[in-house]
Parts: structure tokens; C-alpha cells; sequence
């Protein structure tokens, strides 16, 4: 193929995936995202949650960028399944607080206060679990369930628990990020998102978007701009 002699190239219209010269492909269709732009968060504000479509085991691992937001007074889950029994519960990431603040998260244990870190409610926090230790803006702490606990019959929610295959202790949060691995292989990679003003989660592994499975609607943050 004399490339020298190909002056131009049209691009077509219509259905046409892909153009080829001499056998090469020198196009092809940029497929576009699902979405209308990528936003700083989702919020929900109680009643909306994001069924992952992951099922919690000890080889499962979490990255949760999140800020609680509103009143945290009483205690509510920001990702995670429940169980059928409330003292068998394995949730992965809940707060709690009183008079302070407290990340609680744990591995299938009835012991509520396996891995307590105080954390700021008015920051934007990271937080980092795997079967073992959880690590929450570099606070690290040991995290000492026993596998047999772990109840896997349920996705894990975003947002909420799952219990019974419902909604259990949701309370208001913003999500900027979520990462889960499953035996160090990427299985969600959450990107906040909005199509319109209606806010979704788009995960870069699936390539699909997942959306509100509760009532009302999420707030969604402003776009992103920039890199």
C-alpha cells in the first residue's frame, strides 16, 4: 500500500463503524460514554441506594472515598450486607456516633467495636478494608472476625445495607469513589456520574451504569472540570 498516494480520508455517516484503506483500519467510530458528564459525587439522601451486584467474602477489598453528611446521630451503613439475624451482621462500612464520630467496620462478627476509628463528619473521608484491617486516613487498625461468620447470600449495597434483600440502616452520605476488588482482581470501579440531573454510578469495569434503586433521586455534585 502506497500511503504517500492516500490524501484524504471522508468519515461517514450513518451506521459505519470503521473505515479501511489496503485492509488497514484507519478509522473507527468512537464509541460515546453512557453518560452527559462525570460530577464531583453522588449523595443520597436516605432512601436511594446502589445494589453493586457484588456478594461480600473474605477475599473481597474496598476503597470508599465518602463524606457522611446531614445529622449522624443513631448509627447507618454506607456499604455493605446484613443478614437475617442483627447480631450475625457483616457490613463492611458503617458510622456511628453520639457525641463523637466513629468509623465502625468489620467482617462478620457480632462484636460491634472490632475496628473503631474516630473520624471529622464534616471531611471527606477514605477508607481502605480488607478481611483483617482497615486503614482510614492512614489510621490503621486490625480487624479480627472469623471467616465462618461471613454471610455471603445477599449483594452488597452502596449507601445502606442489605438486609433480608432490602435496604437496613441507610443513612444520608456523599460517594466520590469506589473501588472493589475480589482476590486482587478489579470487580467495580465507580465513577459518579449524571445523565440530565439524574445521578448514576458508572462502573469503568463493567463499562455499565448503575442507577438508584430506592426512591426519590440522588443529589449529584457539580461536574468535574479538568483532569
Amino acid at each position: 500500500m502506497d500511503w504517500a498516494s492516500v490524501k484524504s480520508v471522508t468519515i461517514p455517516e450513518g451506521d459505519v463503524q470503521s473505515v479501511a484503506i489496503g485492509g488497514v483500519t484507519v478509522w473507527t467510530k468512537p464509541s460515546p460514554l453512557p453518560y452527559d458528564a462525570e460530577v464531583e459525587y453522588i449523595e443520597s439522601t436516605g432512601t436511594q441506594y446502589i445494589d453493586t451486584g457484588v456478594k461480600q467474602a473474605s477475599d473481597i477489598e474496598v476503597l470508599i472515598g465518602y463524606r457522611p453528611v446531614g445529622s449522624t446521630v443513631g448509627w447507618g451503613t454506607y456499604f455493605g450486607c446484613g443478614y437475617d439475624d442483627k447480631s450475625s451482621n457483616n457490613i463492611l462500612v458503617r458510622h456511628y456516633t453520639t457525641t463523637a464520630s466513629n468509623l465502625n467496620p468489620w467482617f462478620g462478627n457480632s462484636n460491634y467495636q472490632e475496628c473503631q476509628i474516630t473520624v471529622n463528619t464534616s471531611s471527606r473521608i477514605v477508607a481502605r478494608l480488607k478481611y483483617g484491617s482497615c486503614t482510614v486516613d492512614g489510621q490503621t487498625r486490625a480487624i479480627t472476625s472469623s471467616a465462618a461468620n461471613l454471610k455471603t447470600a445477599y449483594n452488597m449495597y452502596l449507601f445502606s445495607a442489605n438486609k433480608d434483600n432490602a435496604p437496613w440502616r441507610s443513612q444520608p452520605c456523599r460517594i466520590y469513589a469506589l473501588k472493589v476488588w475480589k482476590s486482587g482482581v478489579p470487580v467495580r470501579d465507580y465513577i459518579p456520574c449524571r445523565i440530565g440531573q439524574t445521578g448514576y454510578l458508572f462502573d469503568l469495569v463493567s463499562g455499565q451504569l448503575f442507577g438508584n434503586a430506592g426512591t426519590g433521586a440522588f443529589v449529584i455534585g457539580p461536574d468535574k472540570t479538568g483532569a
